[in-house]
């Protein structure tokens, strides 16, 4: 139905079997989005890694998740990109922080992603959850303002959350 055009512009996500439609993005939503976008092409991309944007993670239970970033082996394409695969998703968080902790990220647990950041932008911090087990996280640490953050798949690239933009206003 996506493919379509059945809700026009609309994006959508396939979740558990339910339709979710993903709100409008503010400018901080895509501000953050775009630094870590950067940050990613920048230091994550010259070690063999793919960087996704914005692009279909399938699952195992046949949900359809869309996060705002996503680390994949080199040459990964549109196909390839099946959730337990993933090196890295990483959802922005604005006005969704709850459906991204929520609804997401037991799934990807559940469908045994590496790890996951969900990015706090108005609070200029990051929470990784990493290795899942039975599909639940074994270990979660938030990190804030002066302690950078390394993704598993590039331990050597760090990103702070101070280079998160600042909120409006």
């Amino acid at each position: 139905m996506v493919a379509s055009g059945a809700w026009g512009e609309a994006r959508v996500e396939l979740i558990g079997g339910e339709i979710y439609f993903t709100p409008e993005e503010g400018f901080l939503h895509v501000d953050a989005v775009f630094a870590l976008q950067s940050w990613l092409l920048a230091q994550v991309a010259t070690i063999g890694l793919s960087v996704r944007i914005r692009e279909a993670v399938h699952m195992p239970d046949g949900s359809v998740i869309a996060p705002d970033l996503a680390v994949f082996p080199a040459g990964t394409d549109a196909r390839g990109m099946q959730a337990p695969l993933a090196e890295l998703l990483i959802e922005v968080a604005d006005t969704s922080e709850r459906r991204d902790r929520d609804v997401k990220l037991p799934r990807y647990a559940a469908a045994g992603v590496k790890e996951v950041w969900i990015v706090s932008a108005p609070a200029k911090a990051i929470t990784r959850y990493r290795a899942p087990i039975d599909g639940a996280w074994s270990f979660v640490d938030r990190l804030e303002v002066g302690q950078a953050a390394s993704p598993l798949c590039a331990a050597n690239f760090a990103f702070d959350p101070k280079d998160l933009p600042e909120a409006a206003d």
